[in-house]
């Protein structure tokens, strides 16, 4: 038996607007964040937007996500089982970076011990620099790769759409690196001139995971890092 998100074309795209819409729009500033090395601002917007991906793919396979507020491994790991070989365990840097000589300093992560640190460093606890953050000079590629993989996932996956002969599982399977997906929401046709350029350089900038040619002419996959002490520890240090 079919499940709404299959059925109904209008409850697909509602779910698509209200979660990878607005997670798209998150990944964006959180990517700016990073660029100016602001470490608070890049994880909120970076917990927002995985936090909505998650509950995409969990309402478009028809999971509930009522028990779930600003977790990640929670919703990660039930749509790990309804994604299984199409979502990483491993996190790894691109196959053609010497991560020796570029010095990064934890090149391979499991996917579940990025999004715990993730939904920690980036809480609303945090919004009033309760704790100390730190952006690591590999994280940006990380968050770029998680990304990558969750949003091309945000499909009912065992739904077989148009013509096809197959479900979008399946099509997804033949390939890993295809994002079957229209354009960002932050990037409309009808938005020109100087915005649109800002918006498309945020996006870019060493971004290996959606636009590859790009960073390769770059050379580099490391974005910088920046660490940054609580207000509460900064306090209790000064007394």
């Amino acid at each position: 038996m079919s499940t709404v998100p299959e059925r109904n074309v209008e409850a697909r795209h509602l779910v698509w607007s209200l979660y990878r819409d607005s997670a798209d729009e998150d990944y964006l500033i959180a990517r700016r964040s990073a660029q100016s090395k602001l470490s608070r601002p890049f994880y909120w917007n970076a917990l927002q937007a995985l936090e909505k991906y998650l509950k995409c793919i969990l309402l478009l396979n028809d999971r509930s996500i009522d028990s779930y507020s600003h977790d990640l491994v929670k919703p990660w790991l039930v749509v790990k089982e309804v994604c299984g070989r199409l979502l990483p365990d491993l996190i790894c840097p691109p196959h053609y970076v010497n991560t020796r000589r570029t010095g990064i300093s934890i090149p391979f992560e499991l996917t579940e011990q990025f999004l715990k640190r993730y939904e920690y460093l980036g809480h609303p606890n945090n919004r009033y620099r309760y704790y100390s953050t730190s952006h690591g000079d590999y994280d940006l590629h990380k968050f770029d790769e998680v990304c990558f993989r969750l949003r091309r996932v945000c499909f009912p996956l065992d739904m077989i759409p148009g013509s096809e002969t197959r479900s979008f599982r399946e099509i997804l399977s033949i390939d890993d690196s295809i994002q079957i997906h229209h354009q960002f929401s932050f990037l409309p046709t009808t938005l020109k001139g100087a915005e649109r350029r800002r918006r498309i350089q945020a996006l870019s900038w060493m971004n290996f995971s959606y636009c590859e040619d790009l960073a390769l002419k770059r050379g580099k996959v490391l974005a910088g890092g920046r660490a940054e002490n609580s207000s509460l520890w900064l306090l209790a240090n000064t007394i």
